[in-house]
């Protein structure tokens, strides 16, 4: 299995906290909106392709990657990831890095790219300090 470096979380969390503090919400939001669009496109394309088993196989794989706690639940309308451990938040605790007051920020506009882009709909359920979240994606009738 492929090699994981952890402290991108950080560097991330204070690239947030920098636009947000610097230009505002809504830039931090534009900024993550292409990280959507452009580094989420090959698993956009591939639920294009192959449905909710894609999205299953992503979670399955970064997840474990990343050594989190988590259970997916998926059904032929809907898939649910339970991330009981959400292993960059409790990394960032674990060595000390600053923690941008909406990290999970970037699940809920990111995961709202992926919906738009496949004609899913989509919530978060994020609990930052508790370090989990329940993502759920589904078909719109």
């Amino acid at each position: 299995m492929s090699k994981v470096h952890k402290d991108f979380h950080g560097a991330l969390s204070c690239a947030f906290q920098f636009l947000d503090e610097r230009y505002g919400v809504d830039i931090l939001d534009k900024f993550l909106e292409q990280v959507g669009r452009n580094c989420y496109k090959e698993l956009i394309s591939k639920i294009n392709q192959s449905g909710l088993l894609a999205l299953e196989e992503y979670w399955r794989k970064i997840f474990t990657l990343e050594g989190g706690e988590f259970e997916i639940s998926l059904d032929t309308d809907s898939i649910t990831l339970e991330l009981r451990k959400c292993p960059a938040i409790l990394h960032l605790k674990s060595v000390g890095y600053p923690i941008y007051k909406d990290f999970c920020r970037q699940t809920r506009v990111i995961n709202s790219i992926i919906a738009r882009e496949t004609g899913l709909g989509y919530s978060v359920e994020s609990y930052q300090e508790e370090a989990c979240c329940i993502q759920k994606f589904w078909r719109i009738k």
